[in-house]
């Protein structure tokens, strides 16, 4: 496997466990804002899979063609996925909704800053090892 698709991986895995430790937080509050914050964040968390696996099919310089429409369509395949899990979720599962929308938030937000915990995690490693 290579080093961005391990990377985009554990990405989502940092996006994830925040998820979940968030929605053992909110069981303080009630079961329904948990799971509805669980929901919320895995309605961001599953695509975000998918889109990670379409993204990483193609590698290589000559593969580079490919790999750019392999990104529009993840994506595009990404925002479908979210939109339609997330009238399932709301159609037929009974939710707090302000907890799902909290839940779904954090993930992006998580998302966008695990880069830099990732980032910040291999400068230690590197620096204790110095």
């Amino acid at each position: 496997m290579h080093v961005e698709r391990q990377n985009a991986y554990k990405l989502i895995a940092i996006q994830a466990s925040i998820v979940v430790i968030l929605s053992a937080l909110f069981l303080f509050s009630s079961v329904k804002s948990a799971y509805s914050v669980l929901l919320g964040g895995f309605c961001c968390v599953l695509p975000s899979i998918y889109f990670a696996h379409k993204l990483f099919k193609y590698v290589g310089a000559r593969m580079a063609k490919k790999a750019i429409g392999a990104f529009y369509v993840g994506e595009v395949i990404k925002l479908a996925m979210i939109a339609v899990i997330s009238i399932i979720i709301f159609k037929f599962i009974h939710i707090s909704p302000m907890s799902y929308f909290i839940g779904f938030i954090v993930a992006q937000i998580a998302f966008w800053i695990a880069p830099n915990v990732l980032l910040m995690r291999q400068a230690k490693l590197s620096g204790g090892m110095q």
